[in-house]
């Protein structure tokens, strides 16, 4: 499971195994093994990966599908109100949302910079 998932990683960047394991200072015997799952990765290479490519260890693992980090933050009592409201609308509703926010997020980044000339 690793071992695809760096392929797929690898394969993204356009390089191949020798060119991906220099790139992660690395030897290519001990990449290739990892990516045929001969051996298992250490956490310190994991770490060093999901660094690197931003990417979490969870998507590594094979935990989670999506390649994201989950970045921890605390969310206000009004703010998870606004996320279980969000969660019931059906997709027209959701596409309102979605339309007013990207709008108010525009003419919030707009006067910002008018502010800031």
């Amino acid at each position: 499971m690793i071992g695809d998932k760096l392929k797929e990683l690898r394969q993204s960047t356009g390089m191949n195994k020798k060119e991906f394991a220099a790139h992660i200072e690395m030897k290519y015997t001990t990449y290739n093994n990892y990516e045929i799952g001969a051996r298992e990765p250490a956490s310190d290479f994991l770490i060093m990966i999901s660094k690197k490519f931003d990417v979490s260890i969870d998507y590594l693992m094979g935990v989670a599908e999506t390649k994201e980090k989950f970045v921890e933050k605390q969310l206000s009592a009004h703010e998870l109100l606004l996320l279980e409201k969000y969660s019931k609308l059906d997709m027209y509703g959701k596409s309102l949302i979605d339309a007013v926010l990207d709008r108010e997020l525009f003419r919030a980044i707009e006067q910002y910079r008018n502010f800031n000339t």
